[in-house]
């Protein structure tokens, strides 16, 4: 399958219509992607027993890219 970045909205510095930063972002299959969108992030979280925001934060840290993704 397609793995896309999918963007966290609640909790971070995106909102409606304003896309999060790159620091807030997961990977997920296209077919994921598709219903976290669909069912909000809150229901995707719980159906998948998974914290969003927690993972990005984890990816980001761990990023090689990771001052970049922080804004230094």
């Amino acid at each position: 399958d397609q793995i896309e970045a999918a963007h966290i909205r609640t909790g971070t510095d995106g909102g409606m219509a304003v896309k999060p930063g790159d620091q807030w972002s997961i990977s997920l299959c296209k077919w994921h992607h598709a219903e976290q969108h669909k069912v909000g992030e809150g229901k995707f979280e719980l159906a998948h027993g998974i914290d969003m925001v927690a993972l990005a934060r984890e990816f980001a840290t761990k990023s090689p890219h990771k001052a970049k993704l922080r804004g230094d």
